[in-house]
Formats: structure tokens, C-alpha cells, sequence
């Protein structure tokens, strides 16, 4: 075991073989512990997304359900009960542990997994609620008051995000020490949080903007289905091009004025052939954070931020370290591994849910809880299994980019153990408890290194692009190959596309009260596409009574009532419809063909007979009319036989 982490794990004395890792002001326990924003991104992020995906997967019926207030005040108990109940809790178990630094440390990683826990819990919780307590309902109406859909359910999430920070306030109340510090702590919270869920919170708000744009345009992007899937592949490029900005936004940073690291830096990109714009400074104001990252796909823009925190808390030679692994991603190009990644996951997502919507068709559209727990499952394999095997991997390869290039070596090792130490991080970890992280365990990142800096070939090998990395570059195209051969599975169908054109123009007509619009388009897209689709026949149903009362003798809205009243197995208001038009226009083909259909349908095949010959009579040699009429003289023909 290398020295530093030998010293750390026994005990928080100085370690002989780092001089400058005293316990006077690096080491010390009682220090507030710092966050982990990777960790934080995660597992403050998919819960979420979970929760989203919910709430989206439930359509509303528009109407708020009974006893709605009661409703509310319940659903918010069970947001920020079990919250204040776990804060409530950390804020006397602070009091009791207070001087005992060991007795604090256990408590701390237990309290860790208590709220973990309770998070869990109120996700759970809030799935339930959206599925039996009608929470879509319920926030419709809450927030009526704001017009774009996708806005008011993003918004029905601000209880559950309360309630998630609030528990990990509990944490830092049993490790803090100064409590000026609660807001700044939640506040960072909330920011490191949503920087994953920022291309998912701009697509929902492109979405609803998008109701607003042209018809013309909106009847474009529902003609080209392959269009929806482009824009949050475009969002997501975009968020990687622009990263740098986003966190500046979110964060308050300057650039790195010590020009002796900037020199060690430089140095080493010049060497390496390394391009980046800067090294920032992120100030935590008094929250404190240990860490650093890399932003930015475009070398002009591309920004290494690190915070500074870790720049009072390392050496030159660690903090050299520590930029040099950033560097790493930088040289190997890890950020391009992780846009690929991304893109492989809506490649697979597609094909996934395409392949179930035809084996499996109840899974994805019956039902609620089956598609959230769907695509809950699929997202945590994806982005915490699957991405937590692909960046372990790349965090090797930057971790052998810093041992090689830094002045001192070892000086990486020991900063890792700092990091540690300063994180309350397990220094030890079983391999199974690693396949949700996105880094190795602090043993095995010093390990690594120290075999590193001895030349060991097993670990040379990390010096060359990766299989992972060149498996993922291939991915890329085999999934687009893929998309493109089994488009007619994953894509929507004609039919598909032409019901969602129908209900697109409906909606439009609806939202400006043209009540004759609607129910055209509605009984047009029930002909064309002989859709069994009652919501449908209803609305465009209500909208006819509307037209007929201003409009009671034209024969055409009669004749489209009565269509609409047969696609909803009412034949006798249809019969009646049917009779009004020939009333005003006794050879309306379209009626007289209707009533034949309706009289054929029912045995009644002489009345039938008679009205189809009248709709031969008005529109000779038309081959529909042609054809009913021998089907129904055949049933009269054999009529007569049987009775002779």
C-alpha cells in the first residue's frame, strides 16, 4: 500500500512521505465535508428524469379532481414530511455527537444512506401520486394560470425537488460548522444538479414554444417524424459546445491568476499538443468543494475550471496533478467518447421501444407504471451501469496521462488521497459497489498510479485509445444503419402520421373556436383513415351541434354529423342525420349511399336496395356504389331462391 494511503487509513496523522500533508490544515476531520458534484449530478438527476417521465407519461383529462385542495395539502406533506422529519433528526443528533470526530464520521456516512433512502422514498411516493392521486390533473389546475403544458408539469416537480434538497441538508447539518452556510449549501446543490437535467428542461420548453409557431411549420415537423428525434441530439451537442458558458452562468468563476500553475500547465499542453482556452477559478463562497473538470468540445471555448478550495487545500505540485488529469481527458479526447455515448443511447432507446411496440405492445402502451418503470430501468443502466464501466476506463487513461507528465509523479497519488480525506470518501470499496460510480475506488486510483509511475506494461496499455472508446465510435454508425434499415418498426407509420396531422389541425381549430373546422377535420380524419377513435367522433360531434344551431339547413354539416355519428355505433342518429340532407338535396350520392350501408348492415337488404339504386341513378358507373349494389342484390337474389 503506498504510504499517504496507508496514513490516511489508519489515522489522520501527517503522512512522512508527503511533508507538506498536515494534519493541521488538510487533514482535520471536523472540517465540513465536501461535496461530490459527479456524484451529486447522478443521483440528484435520474430520480428526477424518473419523475418526469411520469408525470409526461399520464395524459390529463382536463377537468381538476375532487376535493383538489385536500388533494395538494397531501401531497405536499408527503414531499417535505419525511424532509423536515430526517432534518429535525440530524439537527438533535448534532447536538449530541458534537466534539466526538469519530462518533460524527459514522454518523455521517450513515446519514448519507438515510437520505438516499428517503429520496428514493419520495420519488416512489410522487410515482404513486401521479398514477392514482391524479397529480397531472391536479397541477393543470394549480397552474392553469400558465399556458404551455410541458411548463406546468416540469413545475408540478418543484415539490419533490424541495423535498430531495431539504434531505440533503440533513447531511450537512451533522457536518457543518458554520451555519451561514445552509443557503449557499442548497444553493450549490440546486446548481450542480441541474446542469445535467439543463438539455432536458430546454426541450420541454422548446416543445411547448413549438405550439405556438405556424401551422404550416407544426404540419412540417409532424409530416417528418424523424425531425423530433434531430432536436434533442442538436440540444445535446449544443449543451457540450456551450458548456463552459453554462457554468459560468451557473457558477461564479475567474480566470487562474497564479501564473506559476498556469506556466506547469501550459508547459505540458504545448508538449502534448493540447489546446484550451483557460483555467478558471470556481469560488464556492465559503461552501467547500475540492474539485475540477473540463468543459467545452471546441478547443477555442474549451475551459478547465477548478475550485478554490482545492487550490488552498494542495501543493503546486498536486494541484499540477490534478489539471494534468483534466489535460488527460483533453489528449484523449474523452469528452468526444462522452457525446458519442449520448448518441448511442437515443439510437438505443429508439430501437428498444420500437422492438417492444411490436413484440410486446402492451408494455409500452397499456397502462402507466409499465413504461415509467421501462424507461426508468433502460435510463439507469445506461447512465449509471453502463456510463459508470466507460468512465472508470477513461479515468485510468487521465489518470496515466498525469503520473507521465508531471514534474513530481507521485505528487498525483498524493493529491487523490487528499481528496479523499477532505471528502469523507471510502478509501476502500468492493468492486460491486463500483459499478455505479463513475470512478474506481481512491485504493485502486493510487494503486494504479503508483504502478504507473513504475513502468508496469499492464497499465501502459491505457496509453493507447481504449477498445471502449473505439467500440463506441463504431456504435455510432452501426445504430444509424440500424435506425435506417428497420425505419418502417421504429418510425411512425403512414396512418400514424396522418391521425396526428388530424389532431394537430383539430387542436388548431379548437384553439381558435372554429367550430366547423373542427369537426370537418375530425369526420374527414375518421373517412380517410377509418379510425375507431370515439374521443375523436365525440369532440367532432359537439363541435357539428354547434354549427347546426347557427347553420340548421345545410345539407352538407348534416351529411358530415351523420359519418361522424356512424364511427361512433349510433346508427339511428345517423339515419336521422341522413334524412335532413335528403330533405334539402333528395340525390345527395353521399347520404343515400350512407342510408343503403346502414339498411345492408342491419338484413334490411330491400330498403337497402332501394336507396342504393337511387345513389346509382344520381352518380352513374361509380365502381363503390357498383359494387354495394351487388352485394345486396346477390342477398336479395338468394332470398328469392330460398323462398321459391
Amino acid at each position: 500500500m503506498p504510504p499517504c494511503l496507508g496514513a490516511i487509513t489508519r489515522n489522520p496523522a501527517p503522512c512522512q512521505a508527503c511533508p507538506r500533508f498536515s494534519a493541521c490544515g488538510i487533514l482535520p476531520l471536523h472540517l465540513a465535508r465536501f461535496l461530490r458534484p459527479r456524484r451529486i449530478m447522478v443521483y440528484f438527476s435520474v430520480p428526477l428524469i424518473v419523475a418526469l417521465v411520469a408525470l409526461f407519461s399520464v395524459e390529463g383529462s382536463g377537468v381538476p379532481p375532487d376535493h383538489a385542495g385536500m388533494r395538494l395539502l397531501g401531497f405536499l406533506i408527503t414531499m417535505w414530511g419525511p424532509a423536515a422529519a430526517v432534518i429535525l433528526f440530524a439537527v438533535l443528533l448534532r447536538r449530541r455527537i458534537e466534539g466526538d470526530e469519530d462518533l460524527r464520521e459514522r454518523w455521517l456516512r450513515r446519514m448519507r444512506r438515510l437520505v438516499m433512502a428517503v429520496e428514493m422514498s419520495l420519488v416512489a411516493v410522487f410515482v404513486t401520486h401521479v398514477i392514482r392521486g391524479g397529480l397531472a390533473d391536479l397541477a393543470d389546475g394549480a397552474l392553469s394560470f400558465v399556458g404551455m403544458l410541458g411548463v406546468r408539469r416540469v413545475l408540478a416537480l418543484v415539490p419533490l425537488v424541495v423535498g430531495m434538497l431539504a434531505c440533503r441538508l440533513a447531511t450537512h447539518e451533522i457536518q457543518r460548522r458554520d451555519a451561514g452556510h445552509r443557503v449557499r449549501f442548497l444553493l450549490l446543490q440546486s446548481k450542480v444538479a441541474i446542469i445535467p437535467l439543463a438539455p432536458v428542461l430546454i426541450y420541454v420548453a422548446l416543445t411547448d414554444l413549438f405550439e405556438f409557431a405556424p401551422i404550416e411549420l407544426r404540419l412540417i415537423a409532424v409530416s417528418q417524424p424523424w425531425l423530433g428525434y434531430l432536436m434533442p441530439l442538436a440540444l445535446v451537442i449544443v449543451a457540450y459546445m456551450f458548456a463552459p458558458k453554462l457554468l459560468r452562468l451557473l457558477w461564479r468563476t475567474r480566470r487562474l491568476g497564479d501564473l506559476s500553475i498556469n506556466a506547469r500547465v501550459e508547459v505540458i499542453a504545448r508538449r502534448e499538443s493540447i489546446r484550451y482556452r483557460q483555467i478558471s477559478v470556481w469560488y464556492t463562497r465559503g461552501v467547500r468543494i475540492a474539485n475540477a473538470a473540463v468543459a467545452g468540445l471546441i478547443p477555442n471555448g474549451r475551459e478547465i475550471f477548478v475550485t478554490d478550495w482545492l487550490l488552498h487545500q494542495l501543493d503546486d505540485d498536486e494541484v499540477e496533478g490534478v489539471l494534468a488529469h483534466e489535460l488527460g481527458h483533453i489528449k484523449h479526447r474523452h469528452l468526444w467518447v462522452y457525446l458519442l455515448f449520448s448518441f448511442t443511447y437515443f439510437g438505443a432507446y429508439i430501437l428498444l421501444f420500437g422492438a417492444l411496440r411490436t413484440v410486446l405492445p402492451s408494455i409500452v402502451t397499456e397502462g402507466v407504471l409499465g413504461p415509467i418503470l421501462l424507461v426508468a430501468s433502460f435510463f439507469y443502466l445506461y447512465f449509471v451501469l453502463l456510463l459508470g464501466f466507460v468512465s472508470r476506463r477513461l479515468e485510468r487513461q487521465a489518470d496515466l496521462f498525469a503520473v507521465r507528465n508531471i514534474r513530481d509523479p507521485e505528487a498525483f497519488p498524493r493529491a487523490l488521497t487528499k481528496l479523499a480525506a477532505l471528502h469523507s470518501l471510502p478509501v476502500r470499496m468492493r468492486r460491486i459497489f463500483e459499478w455505479t460510480r463513475t470512478h474506481p475506488s481512491i485504493e485502486r486510483r493510487v494503486e494504479f498510479s503508483m504502478r504507473a509511475i513504475q513502468g508496469r506494461p499492464e497499465e501502459m496499455r491505457y496509453a493507447n485509445t481504449l477498445h471502449t472508446s473505439r467500440a463506441l465510435v463504431a456504435a455510432v454508425p452501426a445504430i444509424a444503419i440500424l435506425l435506417y434499415a428497420l425505419r418502417g418498426a421504429v418510425l411512425p407509420t403512414t396512418t400514424d402520421i396522418a391521425e396526428m396531422r388530424a389532431m394537430l389541425l383539430i387542436r388548431e381549430a379548437e384553439r381558435v373556436d372554429a367550430h366547423l373546422e373542427v369537426a370537418v377535420a375530425g369526420s374527414t380524419a375518421m373517412r380517410r383513415l377509418r379510425l375507431e377513435e370515439t374521443d375523436l367522433a365525440a369532440r367532432a360531434g359537439e363541435h357539428f351541434q354547434t354549427v347546426l344551431a347557427e347553420r340548421p339547413d345545410d345539407a352538407e354539416i348534416h351529411y358530415l354529423h351523420g359519418v361522424t355519428d356512424v364511427y361512433q355505433e349510433r346508427p339511428e342518429p345517423a339515419l336521422a342525420s341522413f334524412a335532413r340532407v335528403l330533405r334539402v338535396d333528395s340525390t345527395h350520392v353521399g347520404a343515400l349511399y350512407a342510408i343503403a350501408e346502414i339498411h345492408a348492415d342491419r338484413g334490411e337488404w330491400d330498403t337497402a336496395l332501394s336507396y342504393v339504386d337511387r345513389a346509382a341513378a344520381s352518380q352513374q358507373g361509380h365502381p363503390q356504389i357498383e359494387e354495394l349494389r351487388e352485394r345486396i342484390r346477390a342477398k336479395t337474389d338468394g332470398q328469392e331462391t330460398a323462398g321459391e
